[in-house]
């Protein structure tokens, strides 16, 4: 079996490619399921974001890990991703885990540092786990994922800054942010709590949050001490509203150009920004093309953020380090772990053993002497087999070939190949 990665991201794809493969929260568990089902993948975890879709997998030796995607795209959306295949990047084995161990640490974000990357790699991982999907080898490769980020996260400065797309998006309007500006939030993401902090912080009070399900919005602005309203009363909203920002879950347009056409007409010519932080895009792109429309998205943000990466770099250097380790560690894991057949084979060959000698000695003793000798017989096992269990180990990490794992089966007689994963 083999460990492999398969996805596309801000970084090797366009906004507009990666719109339609986009995955939804509230479908993850059941895609990773579906995932899951496809021919050949035996553990499967699906990372989604606004900017990548990543899919996690443990494949059997004969299934292509593109091959593998694809197939379950075809079966998940009717799309066809053949046409894309140049902008999917793939991974194998120790691939797989620096890249995940990076993309923790948010090292390979689109803003260096943001923090929000972690609790998104923590949720594909228990969406996998609610559907049973991962199995040994990813819960082993997302726990040391975790533990790289936090490491990375303490022992370097990656974290400084600005370090959310929300605030990276606030830098590029920064003109447009005076204290009597009239802000609209669309939706309830972490993304757009980011923001409301963001924008309360540089004193900007009026702040309106709209969401499609009221009780929703009620409860947050209470937190934040803003007004709200549901979608129903957003365009009455817009006709003032000097910035919008969205960033919502939705698979359609919040705001189209036929809605914005609407709204705009009763402005009187003021000039809006729009943010859209959502993939799939909350508003028609189409609104770049009306007059006093400025929009923003991650396309945008994207550009933007591209100096951030230089003013990080010897943050991401010894950041860098600290995931190799993480990664070598790993693959030490998975090493020894391959091995697991080969010793339990050895240990059930000498526990036979031990049971017919210990047989034949209780013949000789008397009865109250059995447990004494059961103990001891047991003790001497563990003890007989504990060296070459260790020397193993320790020439299987070393070497690079499978010479020492051929070498102890020979000795010891054993009929058993290790889980080689790839």
């Amino acid at each position: 079996m083999k460990l492999s990665l398969c996805g596309i991201n801000f970084k090797c794809s366009s906004l507009h490619e990666r719109e339609p493969l986009q995955i939804n929260r509230g479908e993850l568990a059941q895609a990773i399921k579906v995932c899951s089902e496809i021919e050949g993948v035996l553990e499967a975890a699906i990372l989604t974001t606004c900017n990548r879709i990543e899919f996690y997998l443990v494949l059997d030796n004969s299934t292509v890990v593109f091959d593998a995607v694809k197939a379950f795209y075809l079966h998940w959306k009717g799309i066809d991703i053949e046409p894309l295949r140049k902008s999917f990047r793939t991974y194998q084995g120790s691939s797989v885990a620096r890249h995940l161990f990076k993309v923790t640490s948010g090292m390979e974000s689109m803003v260096i540092g943001e923090t929000q990357i972690q609790g998104q790699v923590k949720e594909a991982y228990r969406f996998a786990c609610s559907v049973q999907c991962a199995g040994k080898v990813l819960h082993k490769l997302f726990h040391f994922a975790f533990r790289a980020g936090k490491r990375i996260r303490t022992d370097t400065e990656i974290g400084q800054g600005a370090v959310s797309i929300s605030s990276a998006a606030l830098e590029m309007i920064a003109e447009e942010l005076s204290q009597t500006a009239e802000v609209v939030c669309i939706g309830i993401s972490p993304m757009i709590e980011m923001t409301i902090n963001s924008l309360l912080s540089k004193g900007i009070k009026n702040i309106t949050l709209a969401n499609r399900t009221l009780y929703k919005a009620e409860k947050a602005a209470n937190r934040y001490g803003i007004e709200c309203i549901d979608l129903n009363e957003l365009l009455g909203k817009l006709q003032t509203a000097d910035i919008v920002i969205s960033a919502t879950g939705s698979d359609s347009y919040v705001l189209d150009r036929d809605i914005g056409s609407e709204f705009l007409k009763k402005r009187g010519g003021k000039s809006i920004s729009f943010i859209d932080m959502a993939l799939p895009r909350d508003i028609d792109p189409d609104f770049r093309n009306i007059n006093g429309v400025k929009i923003l998205d991650l396309e945008d943000i994207k550009y933007h953020t591209a100096q951030n990466k230089h003013s990080r770099e010897e943050a991401l250097q010894k950041a860098s380090e600290i995931a190799e380790a993480y990664v070598s560690d790993f693959m030490a894991w998975q090493k020894n772990s391959a091995l697991e057949p080969l010793i339990k084979e050895l240990f059930e060959e000498m526990e036979n053993i031990r049971r017919r000698e210990l047989d034949a000695a209780k013949r000789k003793v008397p009865v109250e002497q059995w447990d004494e000798l059961e103990r001891l017989s047991n003790a001497l096992m563990k003890k007989a087999i504990d060296l070459p269990i260790r020397q193993l180990k320790e020439l299987n990490e070393s070497s690079q070939s499978g010479a020492p794992v051929e070498i102890f089966r020979e000795l010891f007689k054993l009929k058993s190949s290790p889980e080689a994963l790839d």
